[in-house]
């Protein structure tokens, strides 16, 4: 959420966020949100703005950013990963896993013992995000999935770079 009234429009938040979903309104001079949807809550913007006009939306206190890079396909390894990363949701983390490697068939090594993809949907119903090596994925010839969604080295950088922590499996 941006307090219009106390913008000064000079631009910085808009120059540090790096979704770019931010921008200056020509008409009011003042900073606007262009896509909310895509806020990954980095809060860059938040503290480059000078004057504090800025609060992310929707707001919410975050403990730690946790990065989790997920390299292998054995069940046992994803499912407790996943279950990791479930459990950083629920301290009030923000939590988000990448998968590479084998990691890209975590779905396949699904089984009732380790069901990976029941901890990865409630991974997203949390509001947790998936990303994958979309190299990886074309490798092996699967598709893009909303459980796998094909994703770049320059999103990994971007966890690893904006993460307190990361842990890898």
């Amino acid at each position: 959420m941006i307090d219009e009234s106390l913008c000064v429009g000079c631009g910085a938040r808009v120059l540090l966020c790096f979704k770019k979903i931010l921008s200056i309104d020509e008409k009011s001079g003042k900073c606007g949100v262009t896509d909310e949807s895509r806020c990954d809550q980095s809060r860059g913007c938040e503290r480059a703005c000078p004057v504090n006009t800025l609060k992310i939306f929707p707001f919410k206190e975050i403990e730690m950013k946790i990065g989790i890079i997920i390299s292998s396909d054995d069940a046992e390894t994803c499912w407790n990963a996943l279950r990791y990363a479930n459990f950083c949701l629920g301290q009030k983390d923000e939590a988000r896993v990448f998968f590479m490697g084998k990691g890209v068939e975590y779905q396949k090594s699904s089984s009732d013992k380790f069901n990976t993809i029941d901890q990865a949907e409630e991974f997203l119903r949390s509001g947790g995000r998936i990303y994958a090596c979309g190299t990886c994925i074309k490798s092996r010839e699967q598709k893009n999935s909303e459980m796998c969604p094909l994703s770049t080295m320059k999103d990994m950088y971007e966890i690893v770079r904006e993460s307190d922590k990361v842990v890898t499996f």
